[in-house]
């Protein structure tokens, strides 16, 4: 199993200043999402990795003053919202999580799982900072995350005209590994339909390291060589 390195769509964000007027909840203790810009959303990507999930990593910091002792904190899941299923699409998750001794910030990690249900559609899972325990407070900007993830890729309309020069007939396969290991986004591969010199760079360079490295298509078939 090859451990996925995440294309990540969401622009990496600074959680700007938060006054204490934001507080909703009595405690002087509490925890946050650090979540980029205003959206709390982070959007995840299959398209350019080849491995069978990605590691999503959020920071969690807290609003108090480190301490001596490790605290712990909660996180839920908010099912009206989330549309991945633990087990399936995701690894299933602790409730508590530990901010260790001496420390202000965390990483909480969530394993994101490559399912064909992802060639169709985005799923989301949303996550809710649960005020208690040694963290009775929150802000209630920063309580919760959305993360969404997908792996839809379409054939190119013009790949047998033009893409199937450089790098053979097509498989989902082929294409999602040739985006990841030329790290080229599916953007950048439909404006090289006009740059020849690219292409080729492109197609020489896959059509070795398919060769070198063999690889079985969605269809159960070794993708071969094709120069």
């Amino acid at each position: 199993m090859n451990t996925k390195r995440p294309l990540i769509f969401a622009t990496v964000f600074v959680l700007f200043g938060c006054s204490n007027q934001e507080m909703l909840y009595e405690g002087d203790a509490g925890v946050y999402f650090v979540i980029p810009g205003t959206s709390n959303t982070i959007e995840y990507s299959f398209l350019t990795t080849t491995g069978d999930y990605i590691d999503a990593e959020i920071k969690v910091q807290t609003l108090a003053q480190p301490q001596d002792r490790d605290r712990h904190f909660t996180l839920a899941v908010r099912d009206s919202s989330s549309t991945a299923r633990p087990g399936v699409d995701y690894e299933a998750l602790p409730q508590n999580f530990v901010m260790p001794a001496g420390k202000t910030e965390t990483t909480v990690t969530v394993r994101l799982l490559c399912t064909r249900r992802l060639e169709e559609e985005s799923v989301c899972l949303a996550l809710r900072i649960v005020p208690q325990g040694d963290f009775t407070a929150t802000i209630p900007s920063r309580s919760e995350v959305c993360l969404t993830w997908t792996d839809q890729l379409s054939k190119p309309a013009n790949w047998d005209y033009i893409y199937k020069m450089y790098f053979g007939e097509y498989s989902r396969v082929k294409h999602r590994y040739s985006l990841a290991i030329l790290e080229w986004t599916p953007e950048q591969l439909s404006e090289a339909e006009n740059d020849v010199e690219r292409l080729a760079f492109g197609g020489i360079f896959m059509n070795t390291w398919f060769a070198e490295n063999p690889t079985i298509d969605e269809n159960g078939k070794e993708i071969k060589p094709w120069m």
